[in-house]
């Protein structure tokens, strides 16, 4: 193999699909290591922010648990009814990016415990409390942490990913484009995911 495969991914933290999508390239990226280079990319569920009804979010979280039932998932409970939803998918995204610009392990550890303290913890990562605090429990500096966070240049690149997919003609997440040529919809087992792989091989 002379070049890293790329997976380029179209995501967002308010996905439970994305969840599952991103423990499973936790698990490429182990075994395949420097064989294939992961560009993460913002597709925004929630553009603008929009109060979800928490009846509603409480209902559709019973389908979680099925999510969480398949192999190399996230960790997923019913949303209680006296928690505030999230609004928006921006301030996930750029606490992401943020978390991004501090190395690739650091970004790995931020994804995960942001995905699992919406999912699991049921805690409103639209907030930049929790978010400061969720790179606080990652061992990121804080007070550069969210010095950063107010820069418009996250937002910026994450509203111009977003439109580059929405002309690219994608319209579900999680989606893995393998080396801007295929497009992997939905979260995929890790075997499907090897099997594309391996045929860049």
């Amino acid at each position: 193999m002379d070049a890293p495969i790329e997976l380029t991914i179209y995501f967002d933290y308010l996905s439970p699909w994305c969840f599952n999508t991103l423990i499973r390239l936790q698990q490429i990226k182990q075994k395949w290591g420097d064989g294939v280079q992961m560009v993460w990319n913002s597709y925004m569920l929630f553009p603008e922010k929009k109060q979800q009804s928490v009846e509603m979010l409480h209902a559709y979280s019973h389908n979680w648990l099925h999510i969480a039932n398949e192999p190399y998932s996230g960790e997923f409970r019913v949303w209680p009814l006296n928690r505030k939803p999230p609004d928006c998918s921006l301030p996930a995204l750029v606490a992401a990016k943020v978390a991004q610009s501090f190395g690739d392990l650091v970004f790995s550890h931020y994804q995960e415990t942001l995905m699992r303290s919406y999912y699991w913890d049921h805690r409103d990562i639209t907030n930049i409390e929790v978010l400061v605090q969720l790179a606080d429990n990652c061992q990121i500096d804080t007070t550069l942490f969210e010095k950063l966070y107010h820069e418009p240049k996250w937002s910026e690149q994450i509203k111009e990913e977003h439109y580059q997919a929405l002309a690219l003609g994608i319209q579900t997440i999680p989606m893995v484009v393998v080396n801007n040529e295929r497009g992997l919809a939905g979260a995929l087992s890790v075997e499907e995911y090897e099997t594309v792989i391996q045929m860049y091989c």
